[in-house]
């Protein structure tokens, strides 16, 4: 069952937080240019941000519906150009789970679909073609990347 996410909203970046028995998660929206927002998410653990979101299964379902939630605000309030969800999880299943989240998200918004992989760090690309160019996101990830991968 997802949990309530406390948004904090700024411009140009989003950032939601919420707990699920006593663990914090954040999740970062940012924008990129071009109407070009990413989103990231991590699990505090002693002040540190940790990639792989669940550390115990009795917060897996509860986190990953969380998070699902999430992009769907995002969605809903900035109506984005674009989307890159960056995961950088060492779960193969997680992963799985987010890509297909991503490619339910891009049917139900009309997004076009793209995914691309770097060392340990997956992003998916979700664009409004017939607003933005495949290359016009890019530009985007690359402003993201430089700064966070």
């Amino acid at each position: 069952t997802p949990v309530n996410i406390d948004w904090i909203k700024n411009t140009p970046t989003d950032d939601g937080e919420f707990f699920i028995n006593g663990t914090k998660y954040l999740i970062e929206c940012s924008e990129w240019g071009n109407g070009v927002w990413s989103y990231k998410f991590s699990r505090i653990e002693n002040g540190e941000k940790i990639m792989d979101l669940v550390e115990d299964s009795k917060n897996k379902m509860s986190a990953l519906s969380t998070i699902r939630n999430g992009m769907e605000d995002l969605i809903r309030s900035k109506n984005p150009n674009g989307l890159l969800i960056n995961v950088v999880d060492s779960s193969r299943g997680r992963e799985t789970l987010y890509e297909r989240h991503s490619k339910e998200i891009s049917d139900r918004y009309k997004y076009t679909y793209t995914k691309k992989s770097v060392l340990n760090s997956t992003t998916f690309f979700l664009y409004k073609e017939d607003i933005i160019t495949f290359e016009m996101i890019t530009m985007s990830y690359n402003k993201m990347a430089n700064l966070y991968i």
